[in-house]
């Protein structure tokens, strides 16, 4: 069940209508889990600062029952940046990534508990 917040300083109508479905295809194909799994929450416009830097930025916590670790969060953190500069205009210096490995029976959804 991955899930991810993004965090932006954007402003809401500077992002693309299709931003949230774009990044569940996104997840979903770079996790290798069923789309109507992945959760997307996104705030816009909110007071995200990277170090000193007035320009755009974004801090995402992307979670994930696995595909998260060692072996993976570099090719994530490129696909995530990536994504971030082309829709949101934010570059990776002002990009925060957070990746969380959720243990299976911590996570629950339509009404059962994820641990299996």
């Amino acid at each position: 069940m991955p899930m991810i917040t993004v965090a932006s300083s954007v402003p809401a109508d500077q992002i693309p209508v299709e931003f949230c479905s774009l990044l569940t295809d996104l997840l979903a194909a770079m996790l290798q889990k069923p789309r109507e799994r992945v959760v997307v929450h996104l705030m816009s416009g909110q007071r995200v600062r990277v170090g000193n830097s007035d320009e755009p930025s974004v801090v995402a916590s992307l979670s994930s029952i696995g595909k998260i670790g060692a072996d993976f969060n570099q090719e994530h953190l490129n696909q995530l940046c990536s994504f971030f500069r082309k829709h949101l205009n934010v570059s990776p210096k002002n990009t925060v990534v957070r990746f969380v490995d959720l243990i299976p029976i911590n996570v629950a959804w339509n009404g059962q508990l994820r641990d299996k």
